[in-house]
Parts: structure tokens; sequence; C-alpha cells
């Protein structure tokens, strides 16, 4: 139902669920609301929703299941889905009056095309505020929770305003019993006593005794020391009471230590276990000598020596103890050489010296060196001096063999003479040469 040109139009009230599908004509209101039960009383009749047992539901046509199934999901979560709620018809009445003043007030405030939601609001804050009217929440909500010793408290809340609408209490819980705790241990002589606590108060529930224990026997005491010749005494009491609880003799006797066995090496003798009293000395059991065994002879193999690596000479040693009967000697590694004869060189040809190989390895000891070509018949030229006025010629060398030049002579030009005045003649003038001692009046 909307309100348009100053008049109400039938129509779902959307965002509000408690009034749905009013009447054209609300003079036919309390016509219209009627028990939709058998008895079918008039809703004027409605006096208390508790008094009477009427189910009050708006006359007019119900929303059929053709149409219900094509209602959308956010049509069917609105009035128009939903059931109806009963309402008293005098709160009826006065909902419509009071959402008319509201419809008025939208339709001045809002523009055209939002008037649905301004007056649906309007309408439900009318239910709230003047008729008190309230949208329980489906659960109810804990107040104060329930404990061993107080009942609990729940509230059923508007959802829309959050008003308390009722109240109601919850059960009491029951004491939870925890595990029984030990206030006090019993002896021979006392009975004990635990408790047993609520896990959730810690209230004491219960308490009760513990039989009383039997003696407990502790460790030995001693009355009289035994000896090795002399038996002794002792006793034992109860650790709570301290009531002796046995008590016996100590038979003499000594008091053993093993005297530990020696074995016998390859060079030493050993002994046998022993045992010997630790209070007076006395040798209970004799030691035994056990002979030496002696070395046990393993050969050490020789090893040969190589080109590149040493060699070993036989040895032994013992393989018990370890020790070296025979030491091994180091044999140095060594090449066993071949002489390569010399090449000699002749006139046409170069030689070879001496060399050497290892006849193992084949690894050259001493490389030969290249000789160059040698003549065998060597012939002399002597050394000729020039003299004042002839050549002379350097010493040559020709093989007498094949003759090749080996020093080739080389040609020396004269040196000429050296004339000096000479003194001794007076008559004329005279020049000797210092050289070859020849004379002449005329130098040149």
């Amino acid at each position: 139902m909307s309100f348009q040109n100053g008049e109400f139009h039938e129509e779902s009230f959307h965002g509000n669920e408690y009034l749905q599908d009013a009447p054209e004509d609300f003079s036919q209101m309390q016509e219209e609301f009627i028990c939709m039960e058998e008895c079918e009383a008039y809703g004027e009749q409605f006096i208390h929703e508790d008094e009477f047992n009427h189910d009050f539901e708006c006359g007019l046509k119900e929303t059929d299941a053709e149409e219900a199934a094509e209602l959308t999901e956010e049509e069917q979560g609105t009035a128009a889905g939903r059931k109806r709620r009963r309402i008293p018809l005098q709160k009826m009445k006065k909902v419509l009056r009071i959402g008319a003043a509201a419809a008025a007030a939208a339709v001045a405030a809002a523009p055209l095309g939002m008037l649905g939601a301004g007056f649906a609001g309007a309408v439900q804050t009318a239910l709230h505020q003047d008729l008190d009217i309230h949208n329980a929440a489906a659960e109810w909500t804990v107040s104060e929770r329930a404990t061993c010793h107080n009942c609990g408290i729940q509230v059923l809340l508007c959802r829309d305003c959050g008003t308390a609408l009722a109240e109601r209490e919850t059960e009491q819980l029951m004491h939870a019993p925890g595990a029984w705790m030990v206030l006090e241990e019993p002896d021979c002589i006392h009975e004990g006593r635990e408790q047993q606590l609520c896990t959730m108060c810690l209230e004491q529930l219960a308490v009760r005794s513990i039989p009383a224990a039997d003696h407990r026997a502790g460790d030995w005491l001693v009355d009289r020391q035994a000896t090795c010749y002399e038996s002794g005494e002792r006793h034992t009491e109860c650790v709570f009471c301290g009531c002796v609880l046995a008590q016996e003799t100590v038979t003499a006797a000594h008091t053993e230590r093993v005297v530990a066995a020696v074995p016998a090496t390859c060079v030493a003798d050993g002994l046998t276990e022993g045992i010997v009293c630790s209070v007076c000395d006395t040798v209970l059991k004799e030691q035994s000598v056990l002979t030496a065994t002696g070395h046990t002879v393993v050969t050490d193999a020789a090893v040969a020596a190589s080109c590149y690596n040493t060699g070993l000479t036989e040895g032994s040693h013992c393989s018990v103890c370890g020790d070296v009967l025979q030491a091994q000697t180091v044999i140095p590694f060594a090449h066993r050489p071949e002489t390569i004869a010399a090449v000699e060189a002749d006139c046409w040809n170069t030689g070879l010296t001496q060399g050497s190989y290892c006849s193992l390895c084949q690894t050259v000891l001493i490389e030969q060196q290249v000789t160059p070509i040698r003549h065998s018949n060597i012939i002399v030229r002597p050394y000729e001096a020039p003299t004042c006025d002839m050549f002379g010629i350097t010493e040559g060398q020709f093989c007498g063999i094949c003759q090749a030049t080996i020093l080739e002579p080389i040609q020396i030009p004269p040196v000429g003479h050296n004339w000096v005045r000479d003194e001794s003649v007076a008559t004329h003038e005279s020049y000797i040469c210092t050289y070859c001692q020849a004379t002449t009046t005329t130098p040149y």
C-alpha cells in the first residue's frame, strides 16, 4: 500500500514485516481481520494476543502458491513473501493513522519515486516508538552464564533496536568432580585423608579417609660389624614408627677383591686372575705364571727398485705385537745405462759424440752432441812476411785428402822503404832504408 494523491493504495510495505496487504477501505478493517480458525471470530473481539487462541489474519486474498513461486528471493524476504503477523485491530488502526501522517511527510520531503521507502521507514519507526511493537530475534542472547551455584539469564532482543523483550533463567550447572587429591599421607599408625574438588568452582565436594599403611622397612643398621673371622649383627626398623622389624646375624667372611689377570706377551710372562681379601690382604686365590708366547714371524717381501721408484730389501715383523724383527733397507732407484758409440766426423759428414741410454725405460742418460766436419790430413802453407818491395802471404791450410782449403792464405802488401839520411857518407847525400838497409841517393 502506498500513499499517492492523498489516498492509500494497496501494495506491500517493503521493509516492514508487520503490515501487509491492507484493504483499500480502512473502515472495513474491522470486518476484514477475522480469525482464520473455524470460529471465524472478528478482529474487534481480539483484546489481548494471549487471552484467546484466535489466529487473526487479514481477510484479504492470500498469496497463492503460484504467485509465491514467482516471487524473487528479495521479494520473499519482504512483507509480501513472509507470513502475516497477528496484530490487534486497535493497534492496526493506530498504525495506519500514523503511517498516513508519516506518508504525507514523506511526500513533502522526498522526490517522486522514493515514496515507498520513506513510507515504510516511517511506519517502522511508528511501530517501535509509538506502538512498542518489536521484531524478536531468532535466538536468545546469554546475559549471565550459569555456574555451579547460580542459574544463568538469557534475554530475547529486538533485531531492529536491540530492546530486551523477554528474560528467562537457564538451569544451574552441576558440579564437575575432579580427581582425588591426597591431603594427608597415611603411615603405619595413622590413617590419611584425600579430597575431591569441583573442576569449575574448586569447591570441596567430598573428603574420605585413606587406610593406614603397613610398616615400611628402612635400610639395615649395623649393630656389630662383622670381620674376616668373627660374625656381626644388624637390624632394620620401620621408617614411620621406628619399631624393629627384623634382626639377623652377619656371617664372618672375607671381602673378596679380584686381582686382574696380566696377559702374556711375545717377550714377557703374564699372570692368571687372583683373589685377595680387601680387609686383611689374605690371598684367597693364587695367581699363576703364564709363559711368554714368543713372536709370530711374518716375512716382509722385498720390493725391486725401478728407474723412478726406490725398492726395499726383504724383512720381517711379529704379527701379534708388531715389533720389527728384521728391518727393510731402501734400495735407491737407478737406470741401467747402455753406451751409444761416437761417430767420427770426416771431410764430408758431421760426427756425434759418445752417449748413453737406460735399457729398461729407454730414457736418454747422456745426449750425443754433433761434431763438425773434420779433415784428417791437413797440409800447412807457412806464413811469408812481406818486404819493403815484395808481397807477403799469411798461413794457409789444405786437406791432403780432399784438397779442400781449410784456412785460406791472404796476400800481404809490401811495407815500403823507410828512408833516413845516412850520415856516414860525407861526400854526397845518401839515404838508407831502416828495414832492408838498402841505400839510395834519391829517396822515393
